[in-house]
């Protein structure tokens, strides 16, 4: 249960985990964002290790490819190239690869939200304006990763009804709210 825990936390969570003992996990996510925290000090440090996280486990193959990054998450960005490619010339045709690549997507998405609320919840050895300026963090991220992956989306009205109107409402009745308290 390292500093890496939380992130197989929340992807475990992302795929449907069912927790054994709400209770007891609820301890564990205090115990997994402290440690990540103590072994990440900083909010730089968090956020590379939450994109090279993400970069391994979720990033569909027409990402991998577009990608243009330096540094040691390239080689890792490069090998995976190298399995999906591999993948590409086997036995997946193109349409399966497009389904793994979208559940991939929504994986990510749900990632980055079990992410965000645990660090909400549970995150108690961080002052109020770093676990904000992290959870912003994260939200940029996910923002930034929904619009990449926004091609995979066409046709799916789930995702639309799960991301684009609830956005847009949001967005509504903050300025609703924001104008009736001007009158």
């Amino acid at each position: 249960m390292r500093g890496g825990g939380l992130l197989k936390y929340c992807d475990l969570l992302a795929r449907n985990y069912k927790l054994y003992d709400v209770a007891i996990m609820m301890h564990m996510q205090r115990y997994m964002c402290s440690r990540f925290f103590i072994d990440y000090k900083t909010i730089p440090e968090q956020i590379h290790v939450i994109a090279q996280y993400v970069a391994t486990h979720f990033l569909p193959s027409t990402i991998i490819s577009n990608l243009h990054i330096t540094n040691n998450l390239n080689e890792i960005l490069q090998r995976r190239y190298y399995q999906q490619n591999q993948m590409i010339n086997s036995k997946y045709d193109s349409k399966q690869i497009d389904q793994i690549d979208l559940i991939n997507a929504r994986l990510c998405l749900l990632f980055f939200e079990h992410l965000a609320a645990i660090i909400h919840q549970s995150t108690v050895c961080l002052t109020h304006e770093d676990r904000e300026l992290l959870l912003a963090n994260i939200h940029y991220l996910k923002d930034y990763y929904h619009y990449e992956y926004e091609h995979l989306f066409v046709g799916d009205n789930q995702h639309f009804q799960k991301y684009h109107n609830y956005n847009h409402m949001h967005h509504l009745c903050t300025n609703s709210s924001s104008n009736s308290s001007r009158s």
